[in-house]
């Protein structure tokens, strides 16, 4: 347990139940906030993420079909090869 949560107890067990009962309500009111917080920034992650391959995929839509069989199938794997004239990566 961290020591300011220690400490916190310590001095909350000095407190009249009434005191105590409102402090637990005003802590567990924080975490559900914090966990809100959370969840939406993990929506927005998503959302984000989600608009980003939209954009790819209008990208690769407005490229003729012809070209894109062109290009390579195995995406970055032998980025090394296209690039570099490396070895290609099995």
């Amino acid at each position: 347990m961290p020591k300011l949560l220690s400490q916190a107890l310590d001095v909350i067990s000095h407190l009249t139940e009434h005191e105590q009962e409102h402090i637990a309500a005003l802590i567990l009111q924080e975490v559900e906030t914090l966990r809100k917080k959370q969840e939406l920034e993990k929506q927005a992650g998503f959302a984000q993420a989600q608009a980003f391959l939209q954009r790819i995929a209008k990208i690769r839509e407005s490229i003729p079909k012809e070209e894109r069989q062109k290009l390579p199938r195995d995406f970055a794997k032998n980025v090394d090869r296209y690039l570099y004239g490396a070895p290609e990566a099995e």
